[in-house]
């Protein structure tokens, strides 16, 4: 199950395709906007261009925005797959975008308080675009319920702690890099997973001895290829560290494109 959950939340969280073709048992198909894309994409704004936060905080901002659309997006569309938190009942023909934004936009008012009139003006441009009725009712409905369901399951979940690194000026121990010093994060370490069982189920065995020829060539490694100058350094892996350290998630921009280009329906793009 555990597995299965895991595929769930992963396919939440990367925005991919399934191959699935909506069945008209369940929601209309939308004519407007991939309501999934787009709140993806008020979620990068929230949660980075506004709050901030680092890539380790921004992980579980996003897991949890995503987790809970999936499980509404999966409630109004005949849950085809396994729920990630809950399955809210949902009536036939109920609106997948209104489940959407209900879902994102809560999720999102409960981690941002700040930025509620951005959230909220957000919220009614979404619902503006549905038609006035049942559907759209029994869609935010299923939305509340399973963001419900995601704030509840994160609450004490250790995130934002007031853990601290162990800074040392002593060889081989951690000390924050000059000139930000920044290190924030060291709750994370602590934090309650998502998927996982346990978050110590894949860890290493640590460092190499400070003395051995192991340690002495993986910081040669860093050292020669990491510094700002480096000459040895290839343009390719100069690349790779820029995408991967990119907090506005180009990966995920490409997706988006992908996802409005194809004309997605929300359950393949959650």
């Amino acid at each position: 199950m555990a597995y299965r959950r895991s595929i769930a939340l992963t396919a939440a969280l990367a925005l991919t395709t399934t191959s699935l073709t909506p069945s008209p048992a369940h929601a209309g198909t939308p004519s407007g906007p991939n309501a999934v894309v787009t709140w993806n994409v008020n979620a990068q704004n929230e949660i980075y261009e506004v709050a901030r936060q680092s890539p380790a905080t921004a992980a579980r901002s996003f897991a949890m925005v995503q987790g809970a659309v999936y499980d509404a997006v999966n409630a109004v569309t005949g849950v085809r797959y396994e729920p990630y938190l809950t399955a809210p009942k949902a009536r036939h023909g109920a609106s997948a975008d209104a489940a959407v934004a209900a879902a994102a936009s809560d999720v999102l008012l409960s981690l941002f308080p700040e930025q509620a009139a951005t959230i909220q003006a957000q919220y009614d441009t979404a619902l503006a675009a549905i038609p006035d009725g049942r559907a759209e009712r029994d869609g935010v409905t299923v939305g509340k319920k399973a963001a419900a369901a995601m704030i509840a399951a994160r609450a004490g979940d250790g995130a934002f702690d007031p853990d601290s690194w162990n800074i040392s000026t002593e060889p081989g121990q951690w000390r924050p890099t000059p000139p930000t010093n920044i290190q924030d994060g060291a709750w994370f370490a602590d934090l309650r997973t998502f998927v996982l069982p346990d978050a110590a189920m894949f860890r290493t065995a640590g460092p190499p001895a400070l003395t051995s020829a192991a340690y002495t060539r993986d910081f040669e490694e860093v050292k020669a290829i990491g510094g700002v100058n480096s000459t040895v350094r290839t343009l390719d892996q100069t690349q790779s560290a820029k995408w991967w350290h990119d907090r506005r998630l180009t990966e995920w921009a490409m997706k988006h494109v992908y996802k409005r280009q194809n004309g997605s329906w929300p359950r393949r793009s959650t």
